[in-house]
């Protein structure tokens, strides 16, 4: 029995090479919430606030528990959901899930490989902004950095935008005209956490990026990462310095150099 699922485009499982429909609504949100963090648990509050797009229910744990039986009786003998103590887990092996070999040939350096896995947007059939804004772009980051490093000459490391973004039409134009000024600008923009800040620069920057035909960087320094450090200034400049072409010995051992 060959099962395979995918995240790195729309979400696809298949068994034996046939499609395994995945209901639309809830059910894909919670498969694609434990296949983006694959072999990990996944708590039942994170879960709901994911599932319920920021908006869970009183009763979290019993609403989850109802949408997970629904996603395994469609999944049959795809089913890859293993249940904890105050969580899930997607339990997969790395030729089963397409985000789990991208990996493995990132670190075998082979950039150009993993870059070919992506089939196109992510996850564009599996409705939550939340799960798009916060899971969803650790990984198009990912990506855009696999990208570049297989591109070296013209390095694009923006994360992808959402699905839908409405309402920012004043704010896109006051960006644009700092950037029509002709001369080097910084623009910052504030807010609380969570009003979508980042998700602005983004969507500004996928519409301006023809304005720098020598490519784009961007990085994620995850100061409000719940699940991942935050970057360390050395780490972001090698990031930039290697998506930029600069070859590997040139590269300064630390910030002091």
């Amino acid at each position: 029995m060959a099962v395979r699922y995918g995240v790195l485009g729309t979400l696809e499982v298949t068994l034996d090479g046939a499609d395994v429909p995945v209901p639309i609504g809830r059910c894909r949100v919670l498969l694609a919430a434990l296949l983006l963090r694959p072999n990990r648990f996944v708590s039942v509050d994170e879960l709901a606030e994911l599932v319920w797009d920021g908006a869970p229910p009183a009763q979290p744990r019993q609403s989850l528990h109802q949408v997970v039986r629904r996603l395994r009786a469609a999944l049959g003998a795809a089913d890859c959901v293993r249940t904890h103590a105050g969580g899930y887990e997607a339990r997969v092996q790395p030729a089963e899930l397409d985000l789990l070999r991208f990996r493995e040939l990132v670190a075998a350096q082979d950039f150009a490989g993993a870059a070919a896995l992506r089939r196109g947007p992510m996850l564009t059939d599996v409705v939550s902004e939340t799960l798009h804004r916060t899971e969803v772009r650790h990984v198009e980051e990912e990506c855009a950095e696999a990208l570049a490093r297989s591109e070296r000459h013209v390095p694009r490391l923006l994360p992808a935008t959402l699905p839908r973004f409405v309402g920012r039409a004043g704010h896109l134009r006051g960006l644009t005209a700092l950037a029509d000024r002709g001369e080097p600008v910084t623009a910052t923009i504030t807010g609380t956490a969570g009003v979508g800040k980042s998700v602005l620069a983004v969507q500004w920057a996928h519409g301006v990026a023809d304005r720098f035909p020598d490519g784009v960087l961007h990085v994620n320094m995850r100061g409000f990462d719940r699940h991942r450090d935050p970057m360390a200034p050395g780490d972001v400049l090698t990031r930039f310095l290697e998506a930029l072409g600069v070859p590997a010995d040139r590269i300064p051992a630390g910030l002091d150099d």
